[in-house]
């Protein structure tokens, strides 16, 4: 879609409308988790979503792994929060 955006206002309508998609099924952990924390449940995902076992299992139940870094999450989802009030009205708009 984003070859259709004339503006730069337009490619973030586009950004925040599409975003969900890749945000998918996050998970999350509380406010306040230790930073090693933190860093050891994104090594263990991580390790996870290259598990040739795991990746066996989940191909036969055809479910679609596309796993995001905890860090790219993180950094979408702190995009999104910050999204200009115009460019959420926009979107709104265009959803009716």
């Amino acid at each position: 879609m984003d070859d259709y955006a004339r503006t730069d206002f337009d490619r973030s309508v586009i950004k925040l409308m599409s975003s969900g998609m890749a945000i998918g099924r996050p998970l999350y952990a509380p406010p306040g988790v230790p930073p090693a924390r933190v860093a050891a449940l994104r090594k263990a995902f991580d390790d996870i979503m290259k598990d040739p076992e795991f990746l066996a299992e989940a191909k036969k139940s055809s479910a679609d792994i596309r796993p995001m870094s905890g860090t790219d999450l993180q950094a979408l989802a702190t995009e999104v929060v910050r999204t200009p009030p115009a460019i959420v009205d926009k979107m709104l708009v265009m959803l009716q």
